[in-house]
């Protein structure tokens, strides 16, 4: 019997560090959700989004453009709301050109940008960013593959599921500004958004979506955009 053990043993210890292994990786994490379910939790919040006819929001985009060897970086913060069909919104630009204030709104279906006093009335695609019109989320967001969860945050005492949406990189033109894309046109880009899901049907928490562009001949990073939407909750 002895030499039956011994002969068994390397066995025996291989099956006892697989169930170890087995055991540590399950204990602790999170179950692997459905691919069915994590698409009608993202499908329900973003609807929610969408639905909501009036909200306050926050806006942050963060810009990196790489110009011959070097990186240009641009930040905007802003906060704004959404009422009535109407949107409005007050963003502060930092660049290495210094700093600006502006204003966009829009009126009876009309769009207007307000900057050092002056009001005039401009192409909804001649916005700085499209993603300045927080609706334009949610109709960028409306195909995409299985969403993929990154599993859990907490954020303010409550509790999200992230999950990673993979776009069709011609959402590059749904986002950039007209002029932008006249000038990025030829990169190759990759969207992807994370979404912030809580409990129920609410809103997103958060939405970070990431716009990347390759240059075609190299492949080396040229732009990168993270533009970040926070709907606050009614009050």
């Amino acid at each position: 019997m002895s030499r039956l053990l011994r002969a068994a043993a390397p066995a025996l210890i291989a099956a006892l560090l697989l169930l170890q292994v087995q055991y540590a990786g399950g204990c602790g994490s999170s179950p692997v959700e459905p691919a069915e379910g994590a698409r009608e939790a993202v499908e329900a919040s973003l609807r929610a989004l969408h639905e909501r006819a009036a909200y306050r929001f926050q806006l942050e985009v963060q810009t990196w453009i790489g110009v011959s060897g070097y990186t240009v970086y641009g930040d905007e913060k802003g906060e704004g709301f959404l009422e009535d069909g109407e949107f409005s919104l007050s963003v502060l630009s930092s660049s290495p050109a210094g700093e600006e204030i502006l204003t966009i709104f829009s009126q009876e279906g009309a769009v207007y940008s307000k900057e050092n006093g002056e009001t005039k009335a401009i192409d909804p695609g001649d916005m700085p960013n499209r993603l300045y019109d927080p609706r334009n989320f949610t109709k960028v967001l409306t195909e995409y593959g299985d969403p993929v969860s990154e599993g859990v945050q907490v954020d303010g005492g409550a509790t999200f599921r992230v999950y990673l949406l993979e776009l069709s990189s011609a959402r590059a033109q749904d986002i950039l500004s007209g002029p932008a894309w006249e000038y990025f046109s030829n990169l190759r880009f990759e969207v992807r958004c994370r979404v912030w899901v809580g409990e129920g049907s609410a809103p997103p928490a958060r939405l970070v979506l990431e716009l990347v562009g390759y240059d075609p001949q190299e492949s080396l990073q040229r732009y990168r955009s993270l533009i970040t939407l926070r709907p606050e909750p009614p009050t």
